[in-house]
């Protein structure tokens, strides 16, 4: 017999205030925290475990297994945290982990590290400079260019899927779904199939650019684009491609800043008013929980069971959330 609520349920958990405001947050296979902010001060774990500053300008932090914490910095290059804190080197652009692989996006490079392998490999983009990058397996990663799409196995140094789609923007890929997709600086969403069958689709009619995308992965697919203060929800098959029309709705009452899709569906958005809005695949056009906290949300994180999630702010402030899926909503 089920033991979740009819209806979702949030919690908070703690609140806590770092110095300045939260560039990025992300949880380990194993469900650690961690948070990096403007200051370059990383937080893992709980409030009171702060590092000092270990960058002036940080842009982005993940877990390499762990016990590793990894953290891009714009002026000195990606450093290790765990165990010391030591400079690797490589200015990245962007810096995502995927448990026990970490890729960085160095200029058209892609910079490759991994739990059980001392050596560092680096990888072409084939895309141009790189953007954004998003995993499919821990080999198989999907990577936005300046001159596209391309899906690049980080073991092999091979592409197996290149697409010119000029001004590339961001990309997201979900290992259950067969398509990768990409939205470019002209406001378009492509959808680009992984292996044969529907050909690509593009989805337009976007108030601004696409700059946010999230997949959910079920029975039907769906992909989450966010342009704006708009969450649109796309439902996209194998067989059939995308969906006619989508469900689209003005989501929040000023620009969505931050979104988090998690392992059953749930989707967190937050905005630059400071508003968090929790969305059920199962009632796409309106949220099932709201908070406001006062200051832009820049940074949101799903644990990888999906049981808490995780909301920073402009203003340095970070709270935890425990969330009870709702059955029926």
């Amino acid at each position: 017999m089920s033991t979740a609520p009819l209806l979702t349920e949030v919690d908070s958990e703690w609140r806590t205030e770092l110095a300045d405001g939260l560039r990025s947050i992300a949880w380990s296979p194993g469900g650690r925290l961690v948070a990096v902010d403007a200051a370059g001060v990383v937080l893992i774990d709980r409030p009171e475990q702060r590092s000092t500053p270990v960058g002036p300008d940080p842009i982005a932090a993940t877990w390499l297994g762990d016990r590793r914490v990894l953290v891009a910095d714009a002026a000195i290059g990606v450093v290790s945290v765990g165990g010391g804190c030591e400079r690797l080197g490589r200015v990245a652009s962007c810096l995502v982990g995927s448990g026990r692989t970490v890729v960085a996006g160095c200029a058209d490079e892609l910079v490759v590290w991994r739990v059980d392998a001392r050596d560092v490999v680096t990888v072409e983009s084939r895309c141009g400079r790189v953007r954004a990058i998003a995993p499919i397996t821990s080999t198989l990663w999907a990577v936005a260019g300046a001159d596209g799409v391309s899906v690049v196995d980080v073991a092999l140094d091979a592409a197996d899927v290149v697409v010119e789609i000029p001004g590339a923007l961001t990309v997201a890929a979900h290992p259950g779904v067969d398509f990768v997709a990409a939205s470019d600086v002209s406001g378009t969403v492509h959808l680009i199939p992984l292996g044969g069958g529907v050909a690509g689709a593009e989805l337009d009619g976007y108030p601004d650019r696409v700059r946010r995308l999230g997949w959910v992965a079920g029975v039907t697919a769906q992909l989450v684009a966010v342009a704006d203060d708009e969450l649109t929800w796309w439902q996209v098959s194998e067989a059939a491609g995308a969906a006619d029309q989508p469900v689209t709705v003005v989501a929040h009452e000023s620009a969505i800043t931050a979104l988090a899709v998690d392992a059953s569906g749930m989707v967190v958005s937050g905005d630059a008013g400071g508003g968090v809005r929790l969305w059920s695949p199962l009632l796409p056009d309106r949220p099932v929980w709201a908070a406001e906290l006062g200051a832009p949300v820049t940074a949101v994180a799903w644990s990888r069971d999906g049981d808490r999630m995780v909301v920073g702010c402009g203003d340095g402030s970070l709270v935890r959330f425990r969330v009870f899926p709702g059955s029926i909503a």
